[in-house]
């Protein structure tokens, strides 16, 4: 995951952030590093809670922490995923 910024200090020391580990994914399908944006987006589906729902922030021991639900990881995963698939060409 993705902190959201050095030395971010919100909750714990640089915690990996949904939204900021999402960005990085499109990124990597815009510029065709279509593994890499595929790591991503896997990385954040394997640390969602074990109910499915994403929260804001994942600690360093990878768990989920401060919001949980957040709408916004969850659109942000929503959106990787759409830019990824147009990346490799499929029709949504």
């Amino acid at each position: 995951g993705i902190a959201r910024y050095q030395h971010d200090s919100y909750y714990g020391y640089m915690n990996s952030w949904i939204i900021c580990t999402l960005w990085l994914s499109q990124w990597h399908s815009a510029v065709g590093n279509l593994d890499r944006a595929l790591e991503l987006i896997n990385w954040c589906a394997a640390h969602a809670h074990p109910t499915g729902l994403m929260s804001e922030q994942i600690d360093d021991k990878g768990r989920p922490l401060s919001v949980l639900p957040l709408a916004w990881s969850h659109s942000a995963f929503v959106l990787a995923v759409l830019e990824y698939l147009q990346a490799l060409g499929k029709e949504i």
